[in-house]
């Protein structure tokens, strides 16, 4: 399948042509912070006595009583808000990248600023010490001031040229960042020089749409043609044999006790034993079919592991016996892409349109979140 051919079924797999978001729900501080509504994220607090129900405490951008935010147009977002000690950063798929403060408001003289750059921004921004680094589908990967937003030594301000769409969240290991494109490359610079590291880019044959650290020394690099490769962190170079899935590869991998988690868009959850290094051999189980396309990571809870699948369905897993203990469809449901998050020892899910549940791996059992939105 050509270069071309992929974005365009890539896109159209995860609506890219309405783009909603799949920013998975946040909590900071006793609060949830979730994208209710495209492209605005609101901060939620739970109720004392049951944390199945919940009020909006504020929502950004809110133009109707801040005219500062009316020219704000995040239209969707897909990662995770990144949270600093007095400011809450935004990378939107707009292009738009904004620091609020920690109650929800773009105030330029409080030290809040927005920037915009050419393309859509698909990934994660990440924070390392006084930097920020996002890419775009434009192939261009940025780093940034993080307490201003502005350009900063070795990196051009508008932003290194790759070859090809970035939709990959970028990587940030001992001083380096680590970045993949939608050609099939991975490459790695130094981040105060900016300065590659590696002698030559990781390349292989199918687009790269997610890049994760499974532990300190190696990268899990899926592709849009089924095959994982796994690489070494300092060198660039392939490590073990690759592994094999029966569809595309575009979720993020869950690691516990030396188990790596992951699954395909055929359906199938996954689980690689790498305590002894990198064995495609090492399965702990059989793939484990649950129906849907798996975009989002999961997460475990004791002895269960919780997963929501593209149909809305939430299935419970023993992760030692390798099964399916329940599944919970969730009736007129917009899709679920995003990963699970645990918080109080439930599993968090949210759905395209910012439909929020809470899953209870003790009772199997699903509930919405009830909340009481703000009228303004």
């Amino acid at each position: 399948m050509s270069f071309i051919a992929i974005l365009v079924l890539s896109a159209a797999c995860v609506g890219f042509a309405s783009p909603k978001g799949w920013s998975p729900p946040q909590f900071e501080d006793g609060n949830a912070f979730v994208f209710l509504d495209e492209g605005r994220l609101s901060a939620l607090a739970f109720d004392e006595t049951d944390n199945s129900r919940a009020r909006e405490l504020w929502r950004f951008p809110n133009d109707d009583l801040y005219p500062l935010e009316d020219d704000i147009d995040l239209k969707a977002v897909y990662g995770p808000p990144v949270f600093l000690e007095d400011f809450i950063i935004l990378a939107a798929y707009s292009g738009e990248i904004v620091a609020i403060t920690r109650d929800g408001r773009y105030e330029p003289g409080s030290g809040s600023w927005k920037i915009s750059v050419p393309g859509e921004i698909i990934g994660t921004a990440v924070v390392a010490g006084d930097r920020l680094i996002f890419a775009t589908s434009e192939g261009r990967l940025y780093v940034r001031d993080v307490a201003t937003g502005g350009g900063v030594d070795a990196w051009p301000v508008n932003g290194k040229e790759l070859g090809a769409s970035i939709w990959a969240s970028p990587i940030v290991s001992d001083g380096v960042v680590i970045t993949a494109t939608m050609k099939g490359t991975v490459q790695a610079f130094n981040l105060e020089t900016g300065i590659a590291v590696w002698d030559a880019p990781f390349k292989k044959d199918s687009a790269i749409a997610v890049l994760a650290l499974i532990n300190e020394n190696v990268l899990f690099v899926p592709g849009l043609g089924g095959i994982i490769d796994f690489i070494d962190v300092q060198s660039g170079q392939s490590i073990g044999q690759s592994f094999e899935t029966e569809g595309w590869v575009w979720s993020a991998p869950l690691v516990k006790d030396g188990i790596l988690y992951f699954g395909d868009f055929a359906g199938n959850l996954y689980a690689l034993d790498i305590t002894k290094g990198i064995n495609v051999e090492n399965q702990v189980w059989p793939p484990i079919f649950v129906g849907g396309k798996i975009k989002g990571k999961p997460v475990i809870i004791g002895q269960t592991l919780v997963l929501a699948d593209e149909d809305a369905t939430v299935h419970f897993i023993d992760i030692e016996k390798g099964i399916i203990n329940y599944s919970f469809s969730l009736i007129d449901t917009a899709d679920i892409f995003a990963s699970v998050v645990e918080y109080e020892g439930f599993a968090w899910i949210v759905s395209e349109n910012g439909e929020l549940f809470r899953a209870d791996p003790d009772m199997n059992d699903v509930k919405e979140v009830s909340i009481l939105k703000r009228s303004d």
